[in-house]
């Protein structure tokens, strides 16, 4: 009979190390504990930046990674 490997589970980030409610546009500052705790929820992997030699310019991309529907945690909170 064949050995079983043991299952770890790996290490995602959360959303909240890259961006904060800081970072967010002033109007949505009113939900600031529900997206901090959103963000938090949210893990990614894969993050690709770059940045345009003038520094006036940049691009970002990464994936989304949740243990949750996001949809539904976002429905919890009203925000539709």
């Amino acid at each position: 009979m064949p050995a079983t490997k043991a299952v770890t589970k790996r290490y995602y980030p959360a959303l909240s190390e890259v961006i904060t409610v800081d970072d967010l546009p002033e109007f949505l500052h009113f939900a600031e504990d529900g997206l901090n705790a959103l963000l938090d929820k949210i893990h990614y992997k894969n993050l690709q930046y770059s940045k345009s030699y003038r520094g006036d310019g940049a691009f970002y991309s990464l994936d989304i990674i949740s243990k949750k529907l996001v949809l539904t945690y976002l429905l919890a909170y009203g925000w539709y």
